[in-house]
């Protein structure tokens, strides 16, 4: 059986990684350059030393000493604990433990709220529900008591605004997205709020031959435009959100089970609003 990290035996780490903000040394926000993210599989599997790796860490920090010592143990053939590095898994969430959470809300909530009020080409055409899922997370930037049920609401909502798209088309206007400035934050733009500390916990992973995972209870096709290009070191195909429904160009009402994709084929969003992984 593959060992996860972050499973019940490692929660004490996770818990104190929680507690972000009293162990790391600032800054904490990435606001350099992005690379590409690269596959863990291309890095090689020894174990690198912590110093280098963790230097946003106070070498103090109980969460960091854990994990060291998790990762020495795991990938030292001579220990009981030692774990085949095609096993080595680990799993995090994005919002609040790799990417910021309330800045002043959710990426997907703020991208939703730009589709519907903000974007020339969309605002006029947005439907009532939308407009309406859209003034509930504005309330909610302001006054900071969250709307019930918005979690739902707001998956409906970016399903139906931007139906349409081809998967190509929203990730263009994701990335384009990620590059306005970010309000309140001097010289930083909306896609680049990861914590260094944690981005240094996933590059140490690598390093050391875990196969990294991102799940989330943001829409996959926007999580994964947020990874790319950015300094986070997950494949795409290691991201898994929720989910809206997606056809192909040709086909035409056909039953998704039985329909097999043809030459000029595109992918494109449906506007159905399938499932919130929460």
């Amino acid at each position: 059986m593959n060992q996860i990290l972050l499973s019940s035996d490692f929660r004490n780490i996770l818990a104190a990684m929680r507690a972000l903000a009293l162990l790391v040394v600032m800054p904490c926000l990435f606001l350099s350059g992005c690379a590409t993210p690269c596959d863990s599989t291309a890095r090689p599997p020894s174990a690198i030393p912590a110093e280098a790796a963790l230097s946003f860490w106070n070498e103090e920090a109980p969460a960091r000493a854990a994990l060291v010592a998790y990762v020495e143990a795991v990938t030292d053939p001579d220990n009981p604990d030692w774990i085949p590095p095609e096993k080595r898994i680990a799993v995090f969430d994005l919002d609040g433990t790799l990417f910021c959470e309330t800045d002043p809300n959710y990426f997907d909530y703020t991208l939703l709220v730009h589709r519907v009020t903000g974007d020339p080409d969309y605002r006029d055409r947005a439907s009532e529900a939308e407009r309406e899922t859209a003034r509930r997370i504005i309330a909610m930037n302001e006054t900071g008591v969250a709307a019930k049920g918005l979690e739902t609401d707001h998956g409906k909502a970016v399903a139906s605004a931007f139906a349409g798209f081809t998967l190509d088309a929203f990730d263009r206007y994701i990335q384009a997205f990620k590059k306005l400035p970010m309000p309140g934050y001097a010289g930083m733009k909306r896609g680049e709020g990861f914590y260094r500390p944690m981005l240094q916990v996933v590059d140490y992973l690598n390093a050391n031959g875990f196969k990294v995972w991102v799940v989330s209870g943001t829409d996959r096709f926007i999580v994964r435009g947020i990874v790319a290009g950015s300094p986070l070191a997950v494949p795409l195909e290691r991201i898994i959100g929720s989910d809206e429904a997606v056809v192909a160009t040709g086909q035409n009402g056909a039953d998704g089970l039985t329909y097999q994709l043809r030459e000029g084929d595109d992918l494109v969003l449906d506007g159905r609003f399938i499932v919130k992984y929460l």
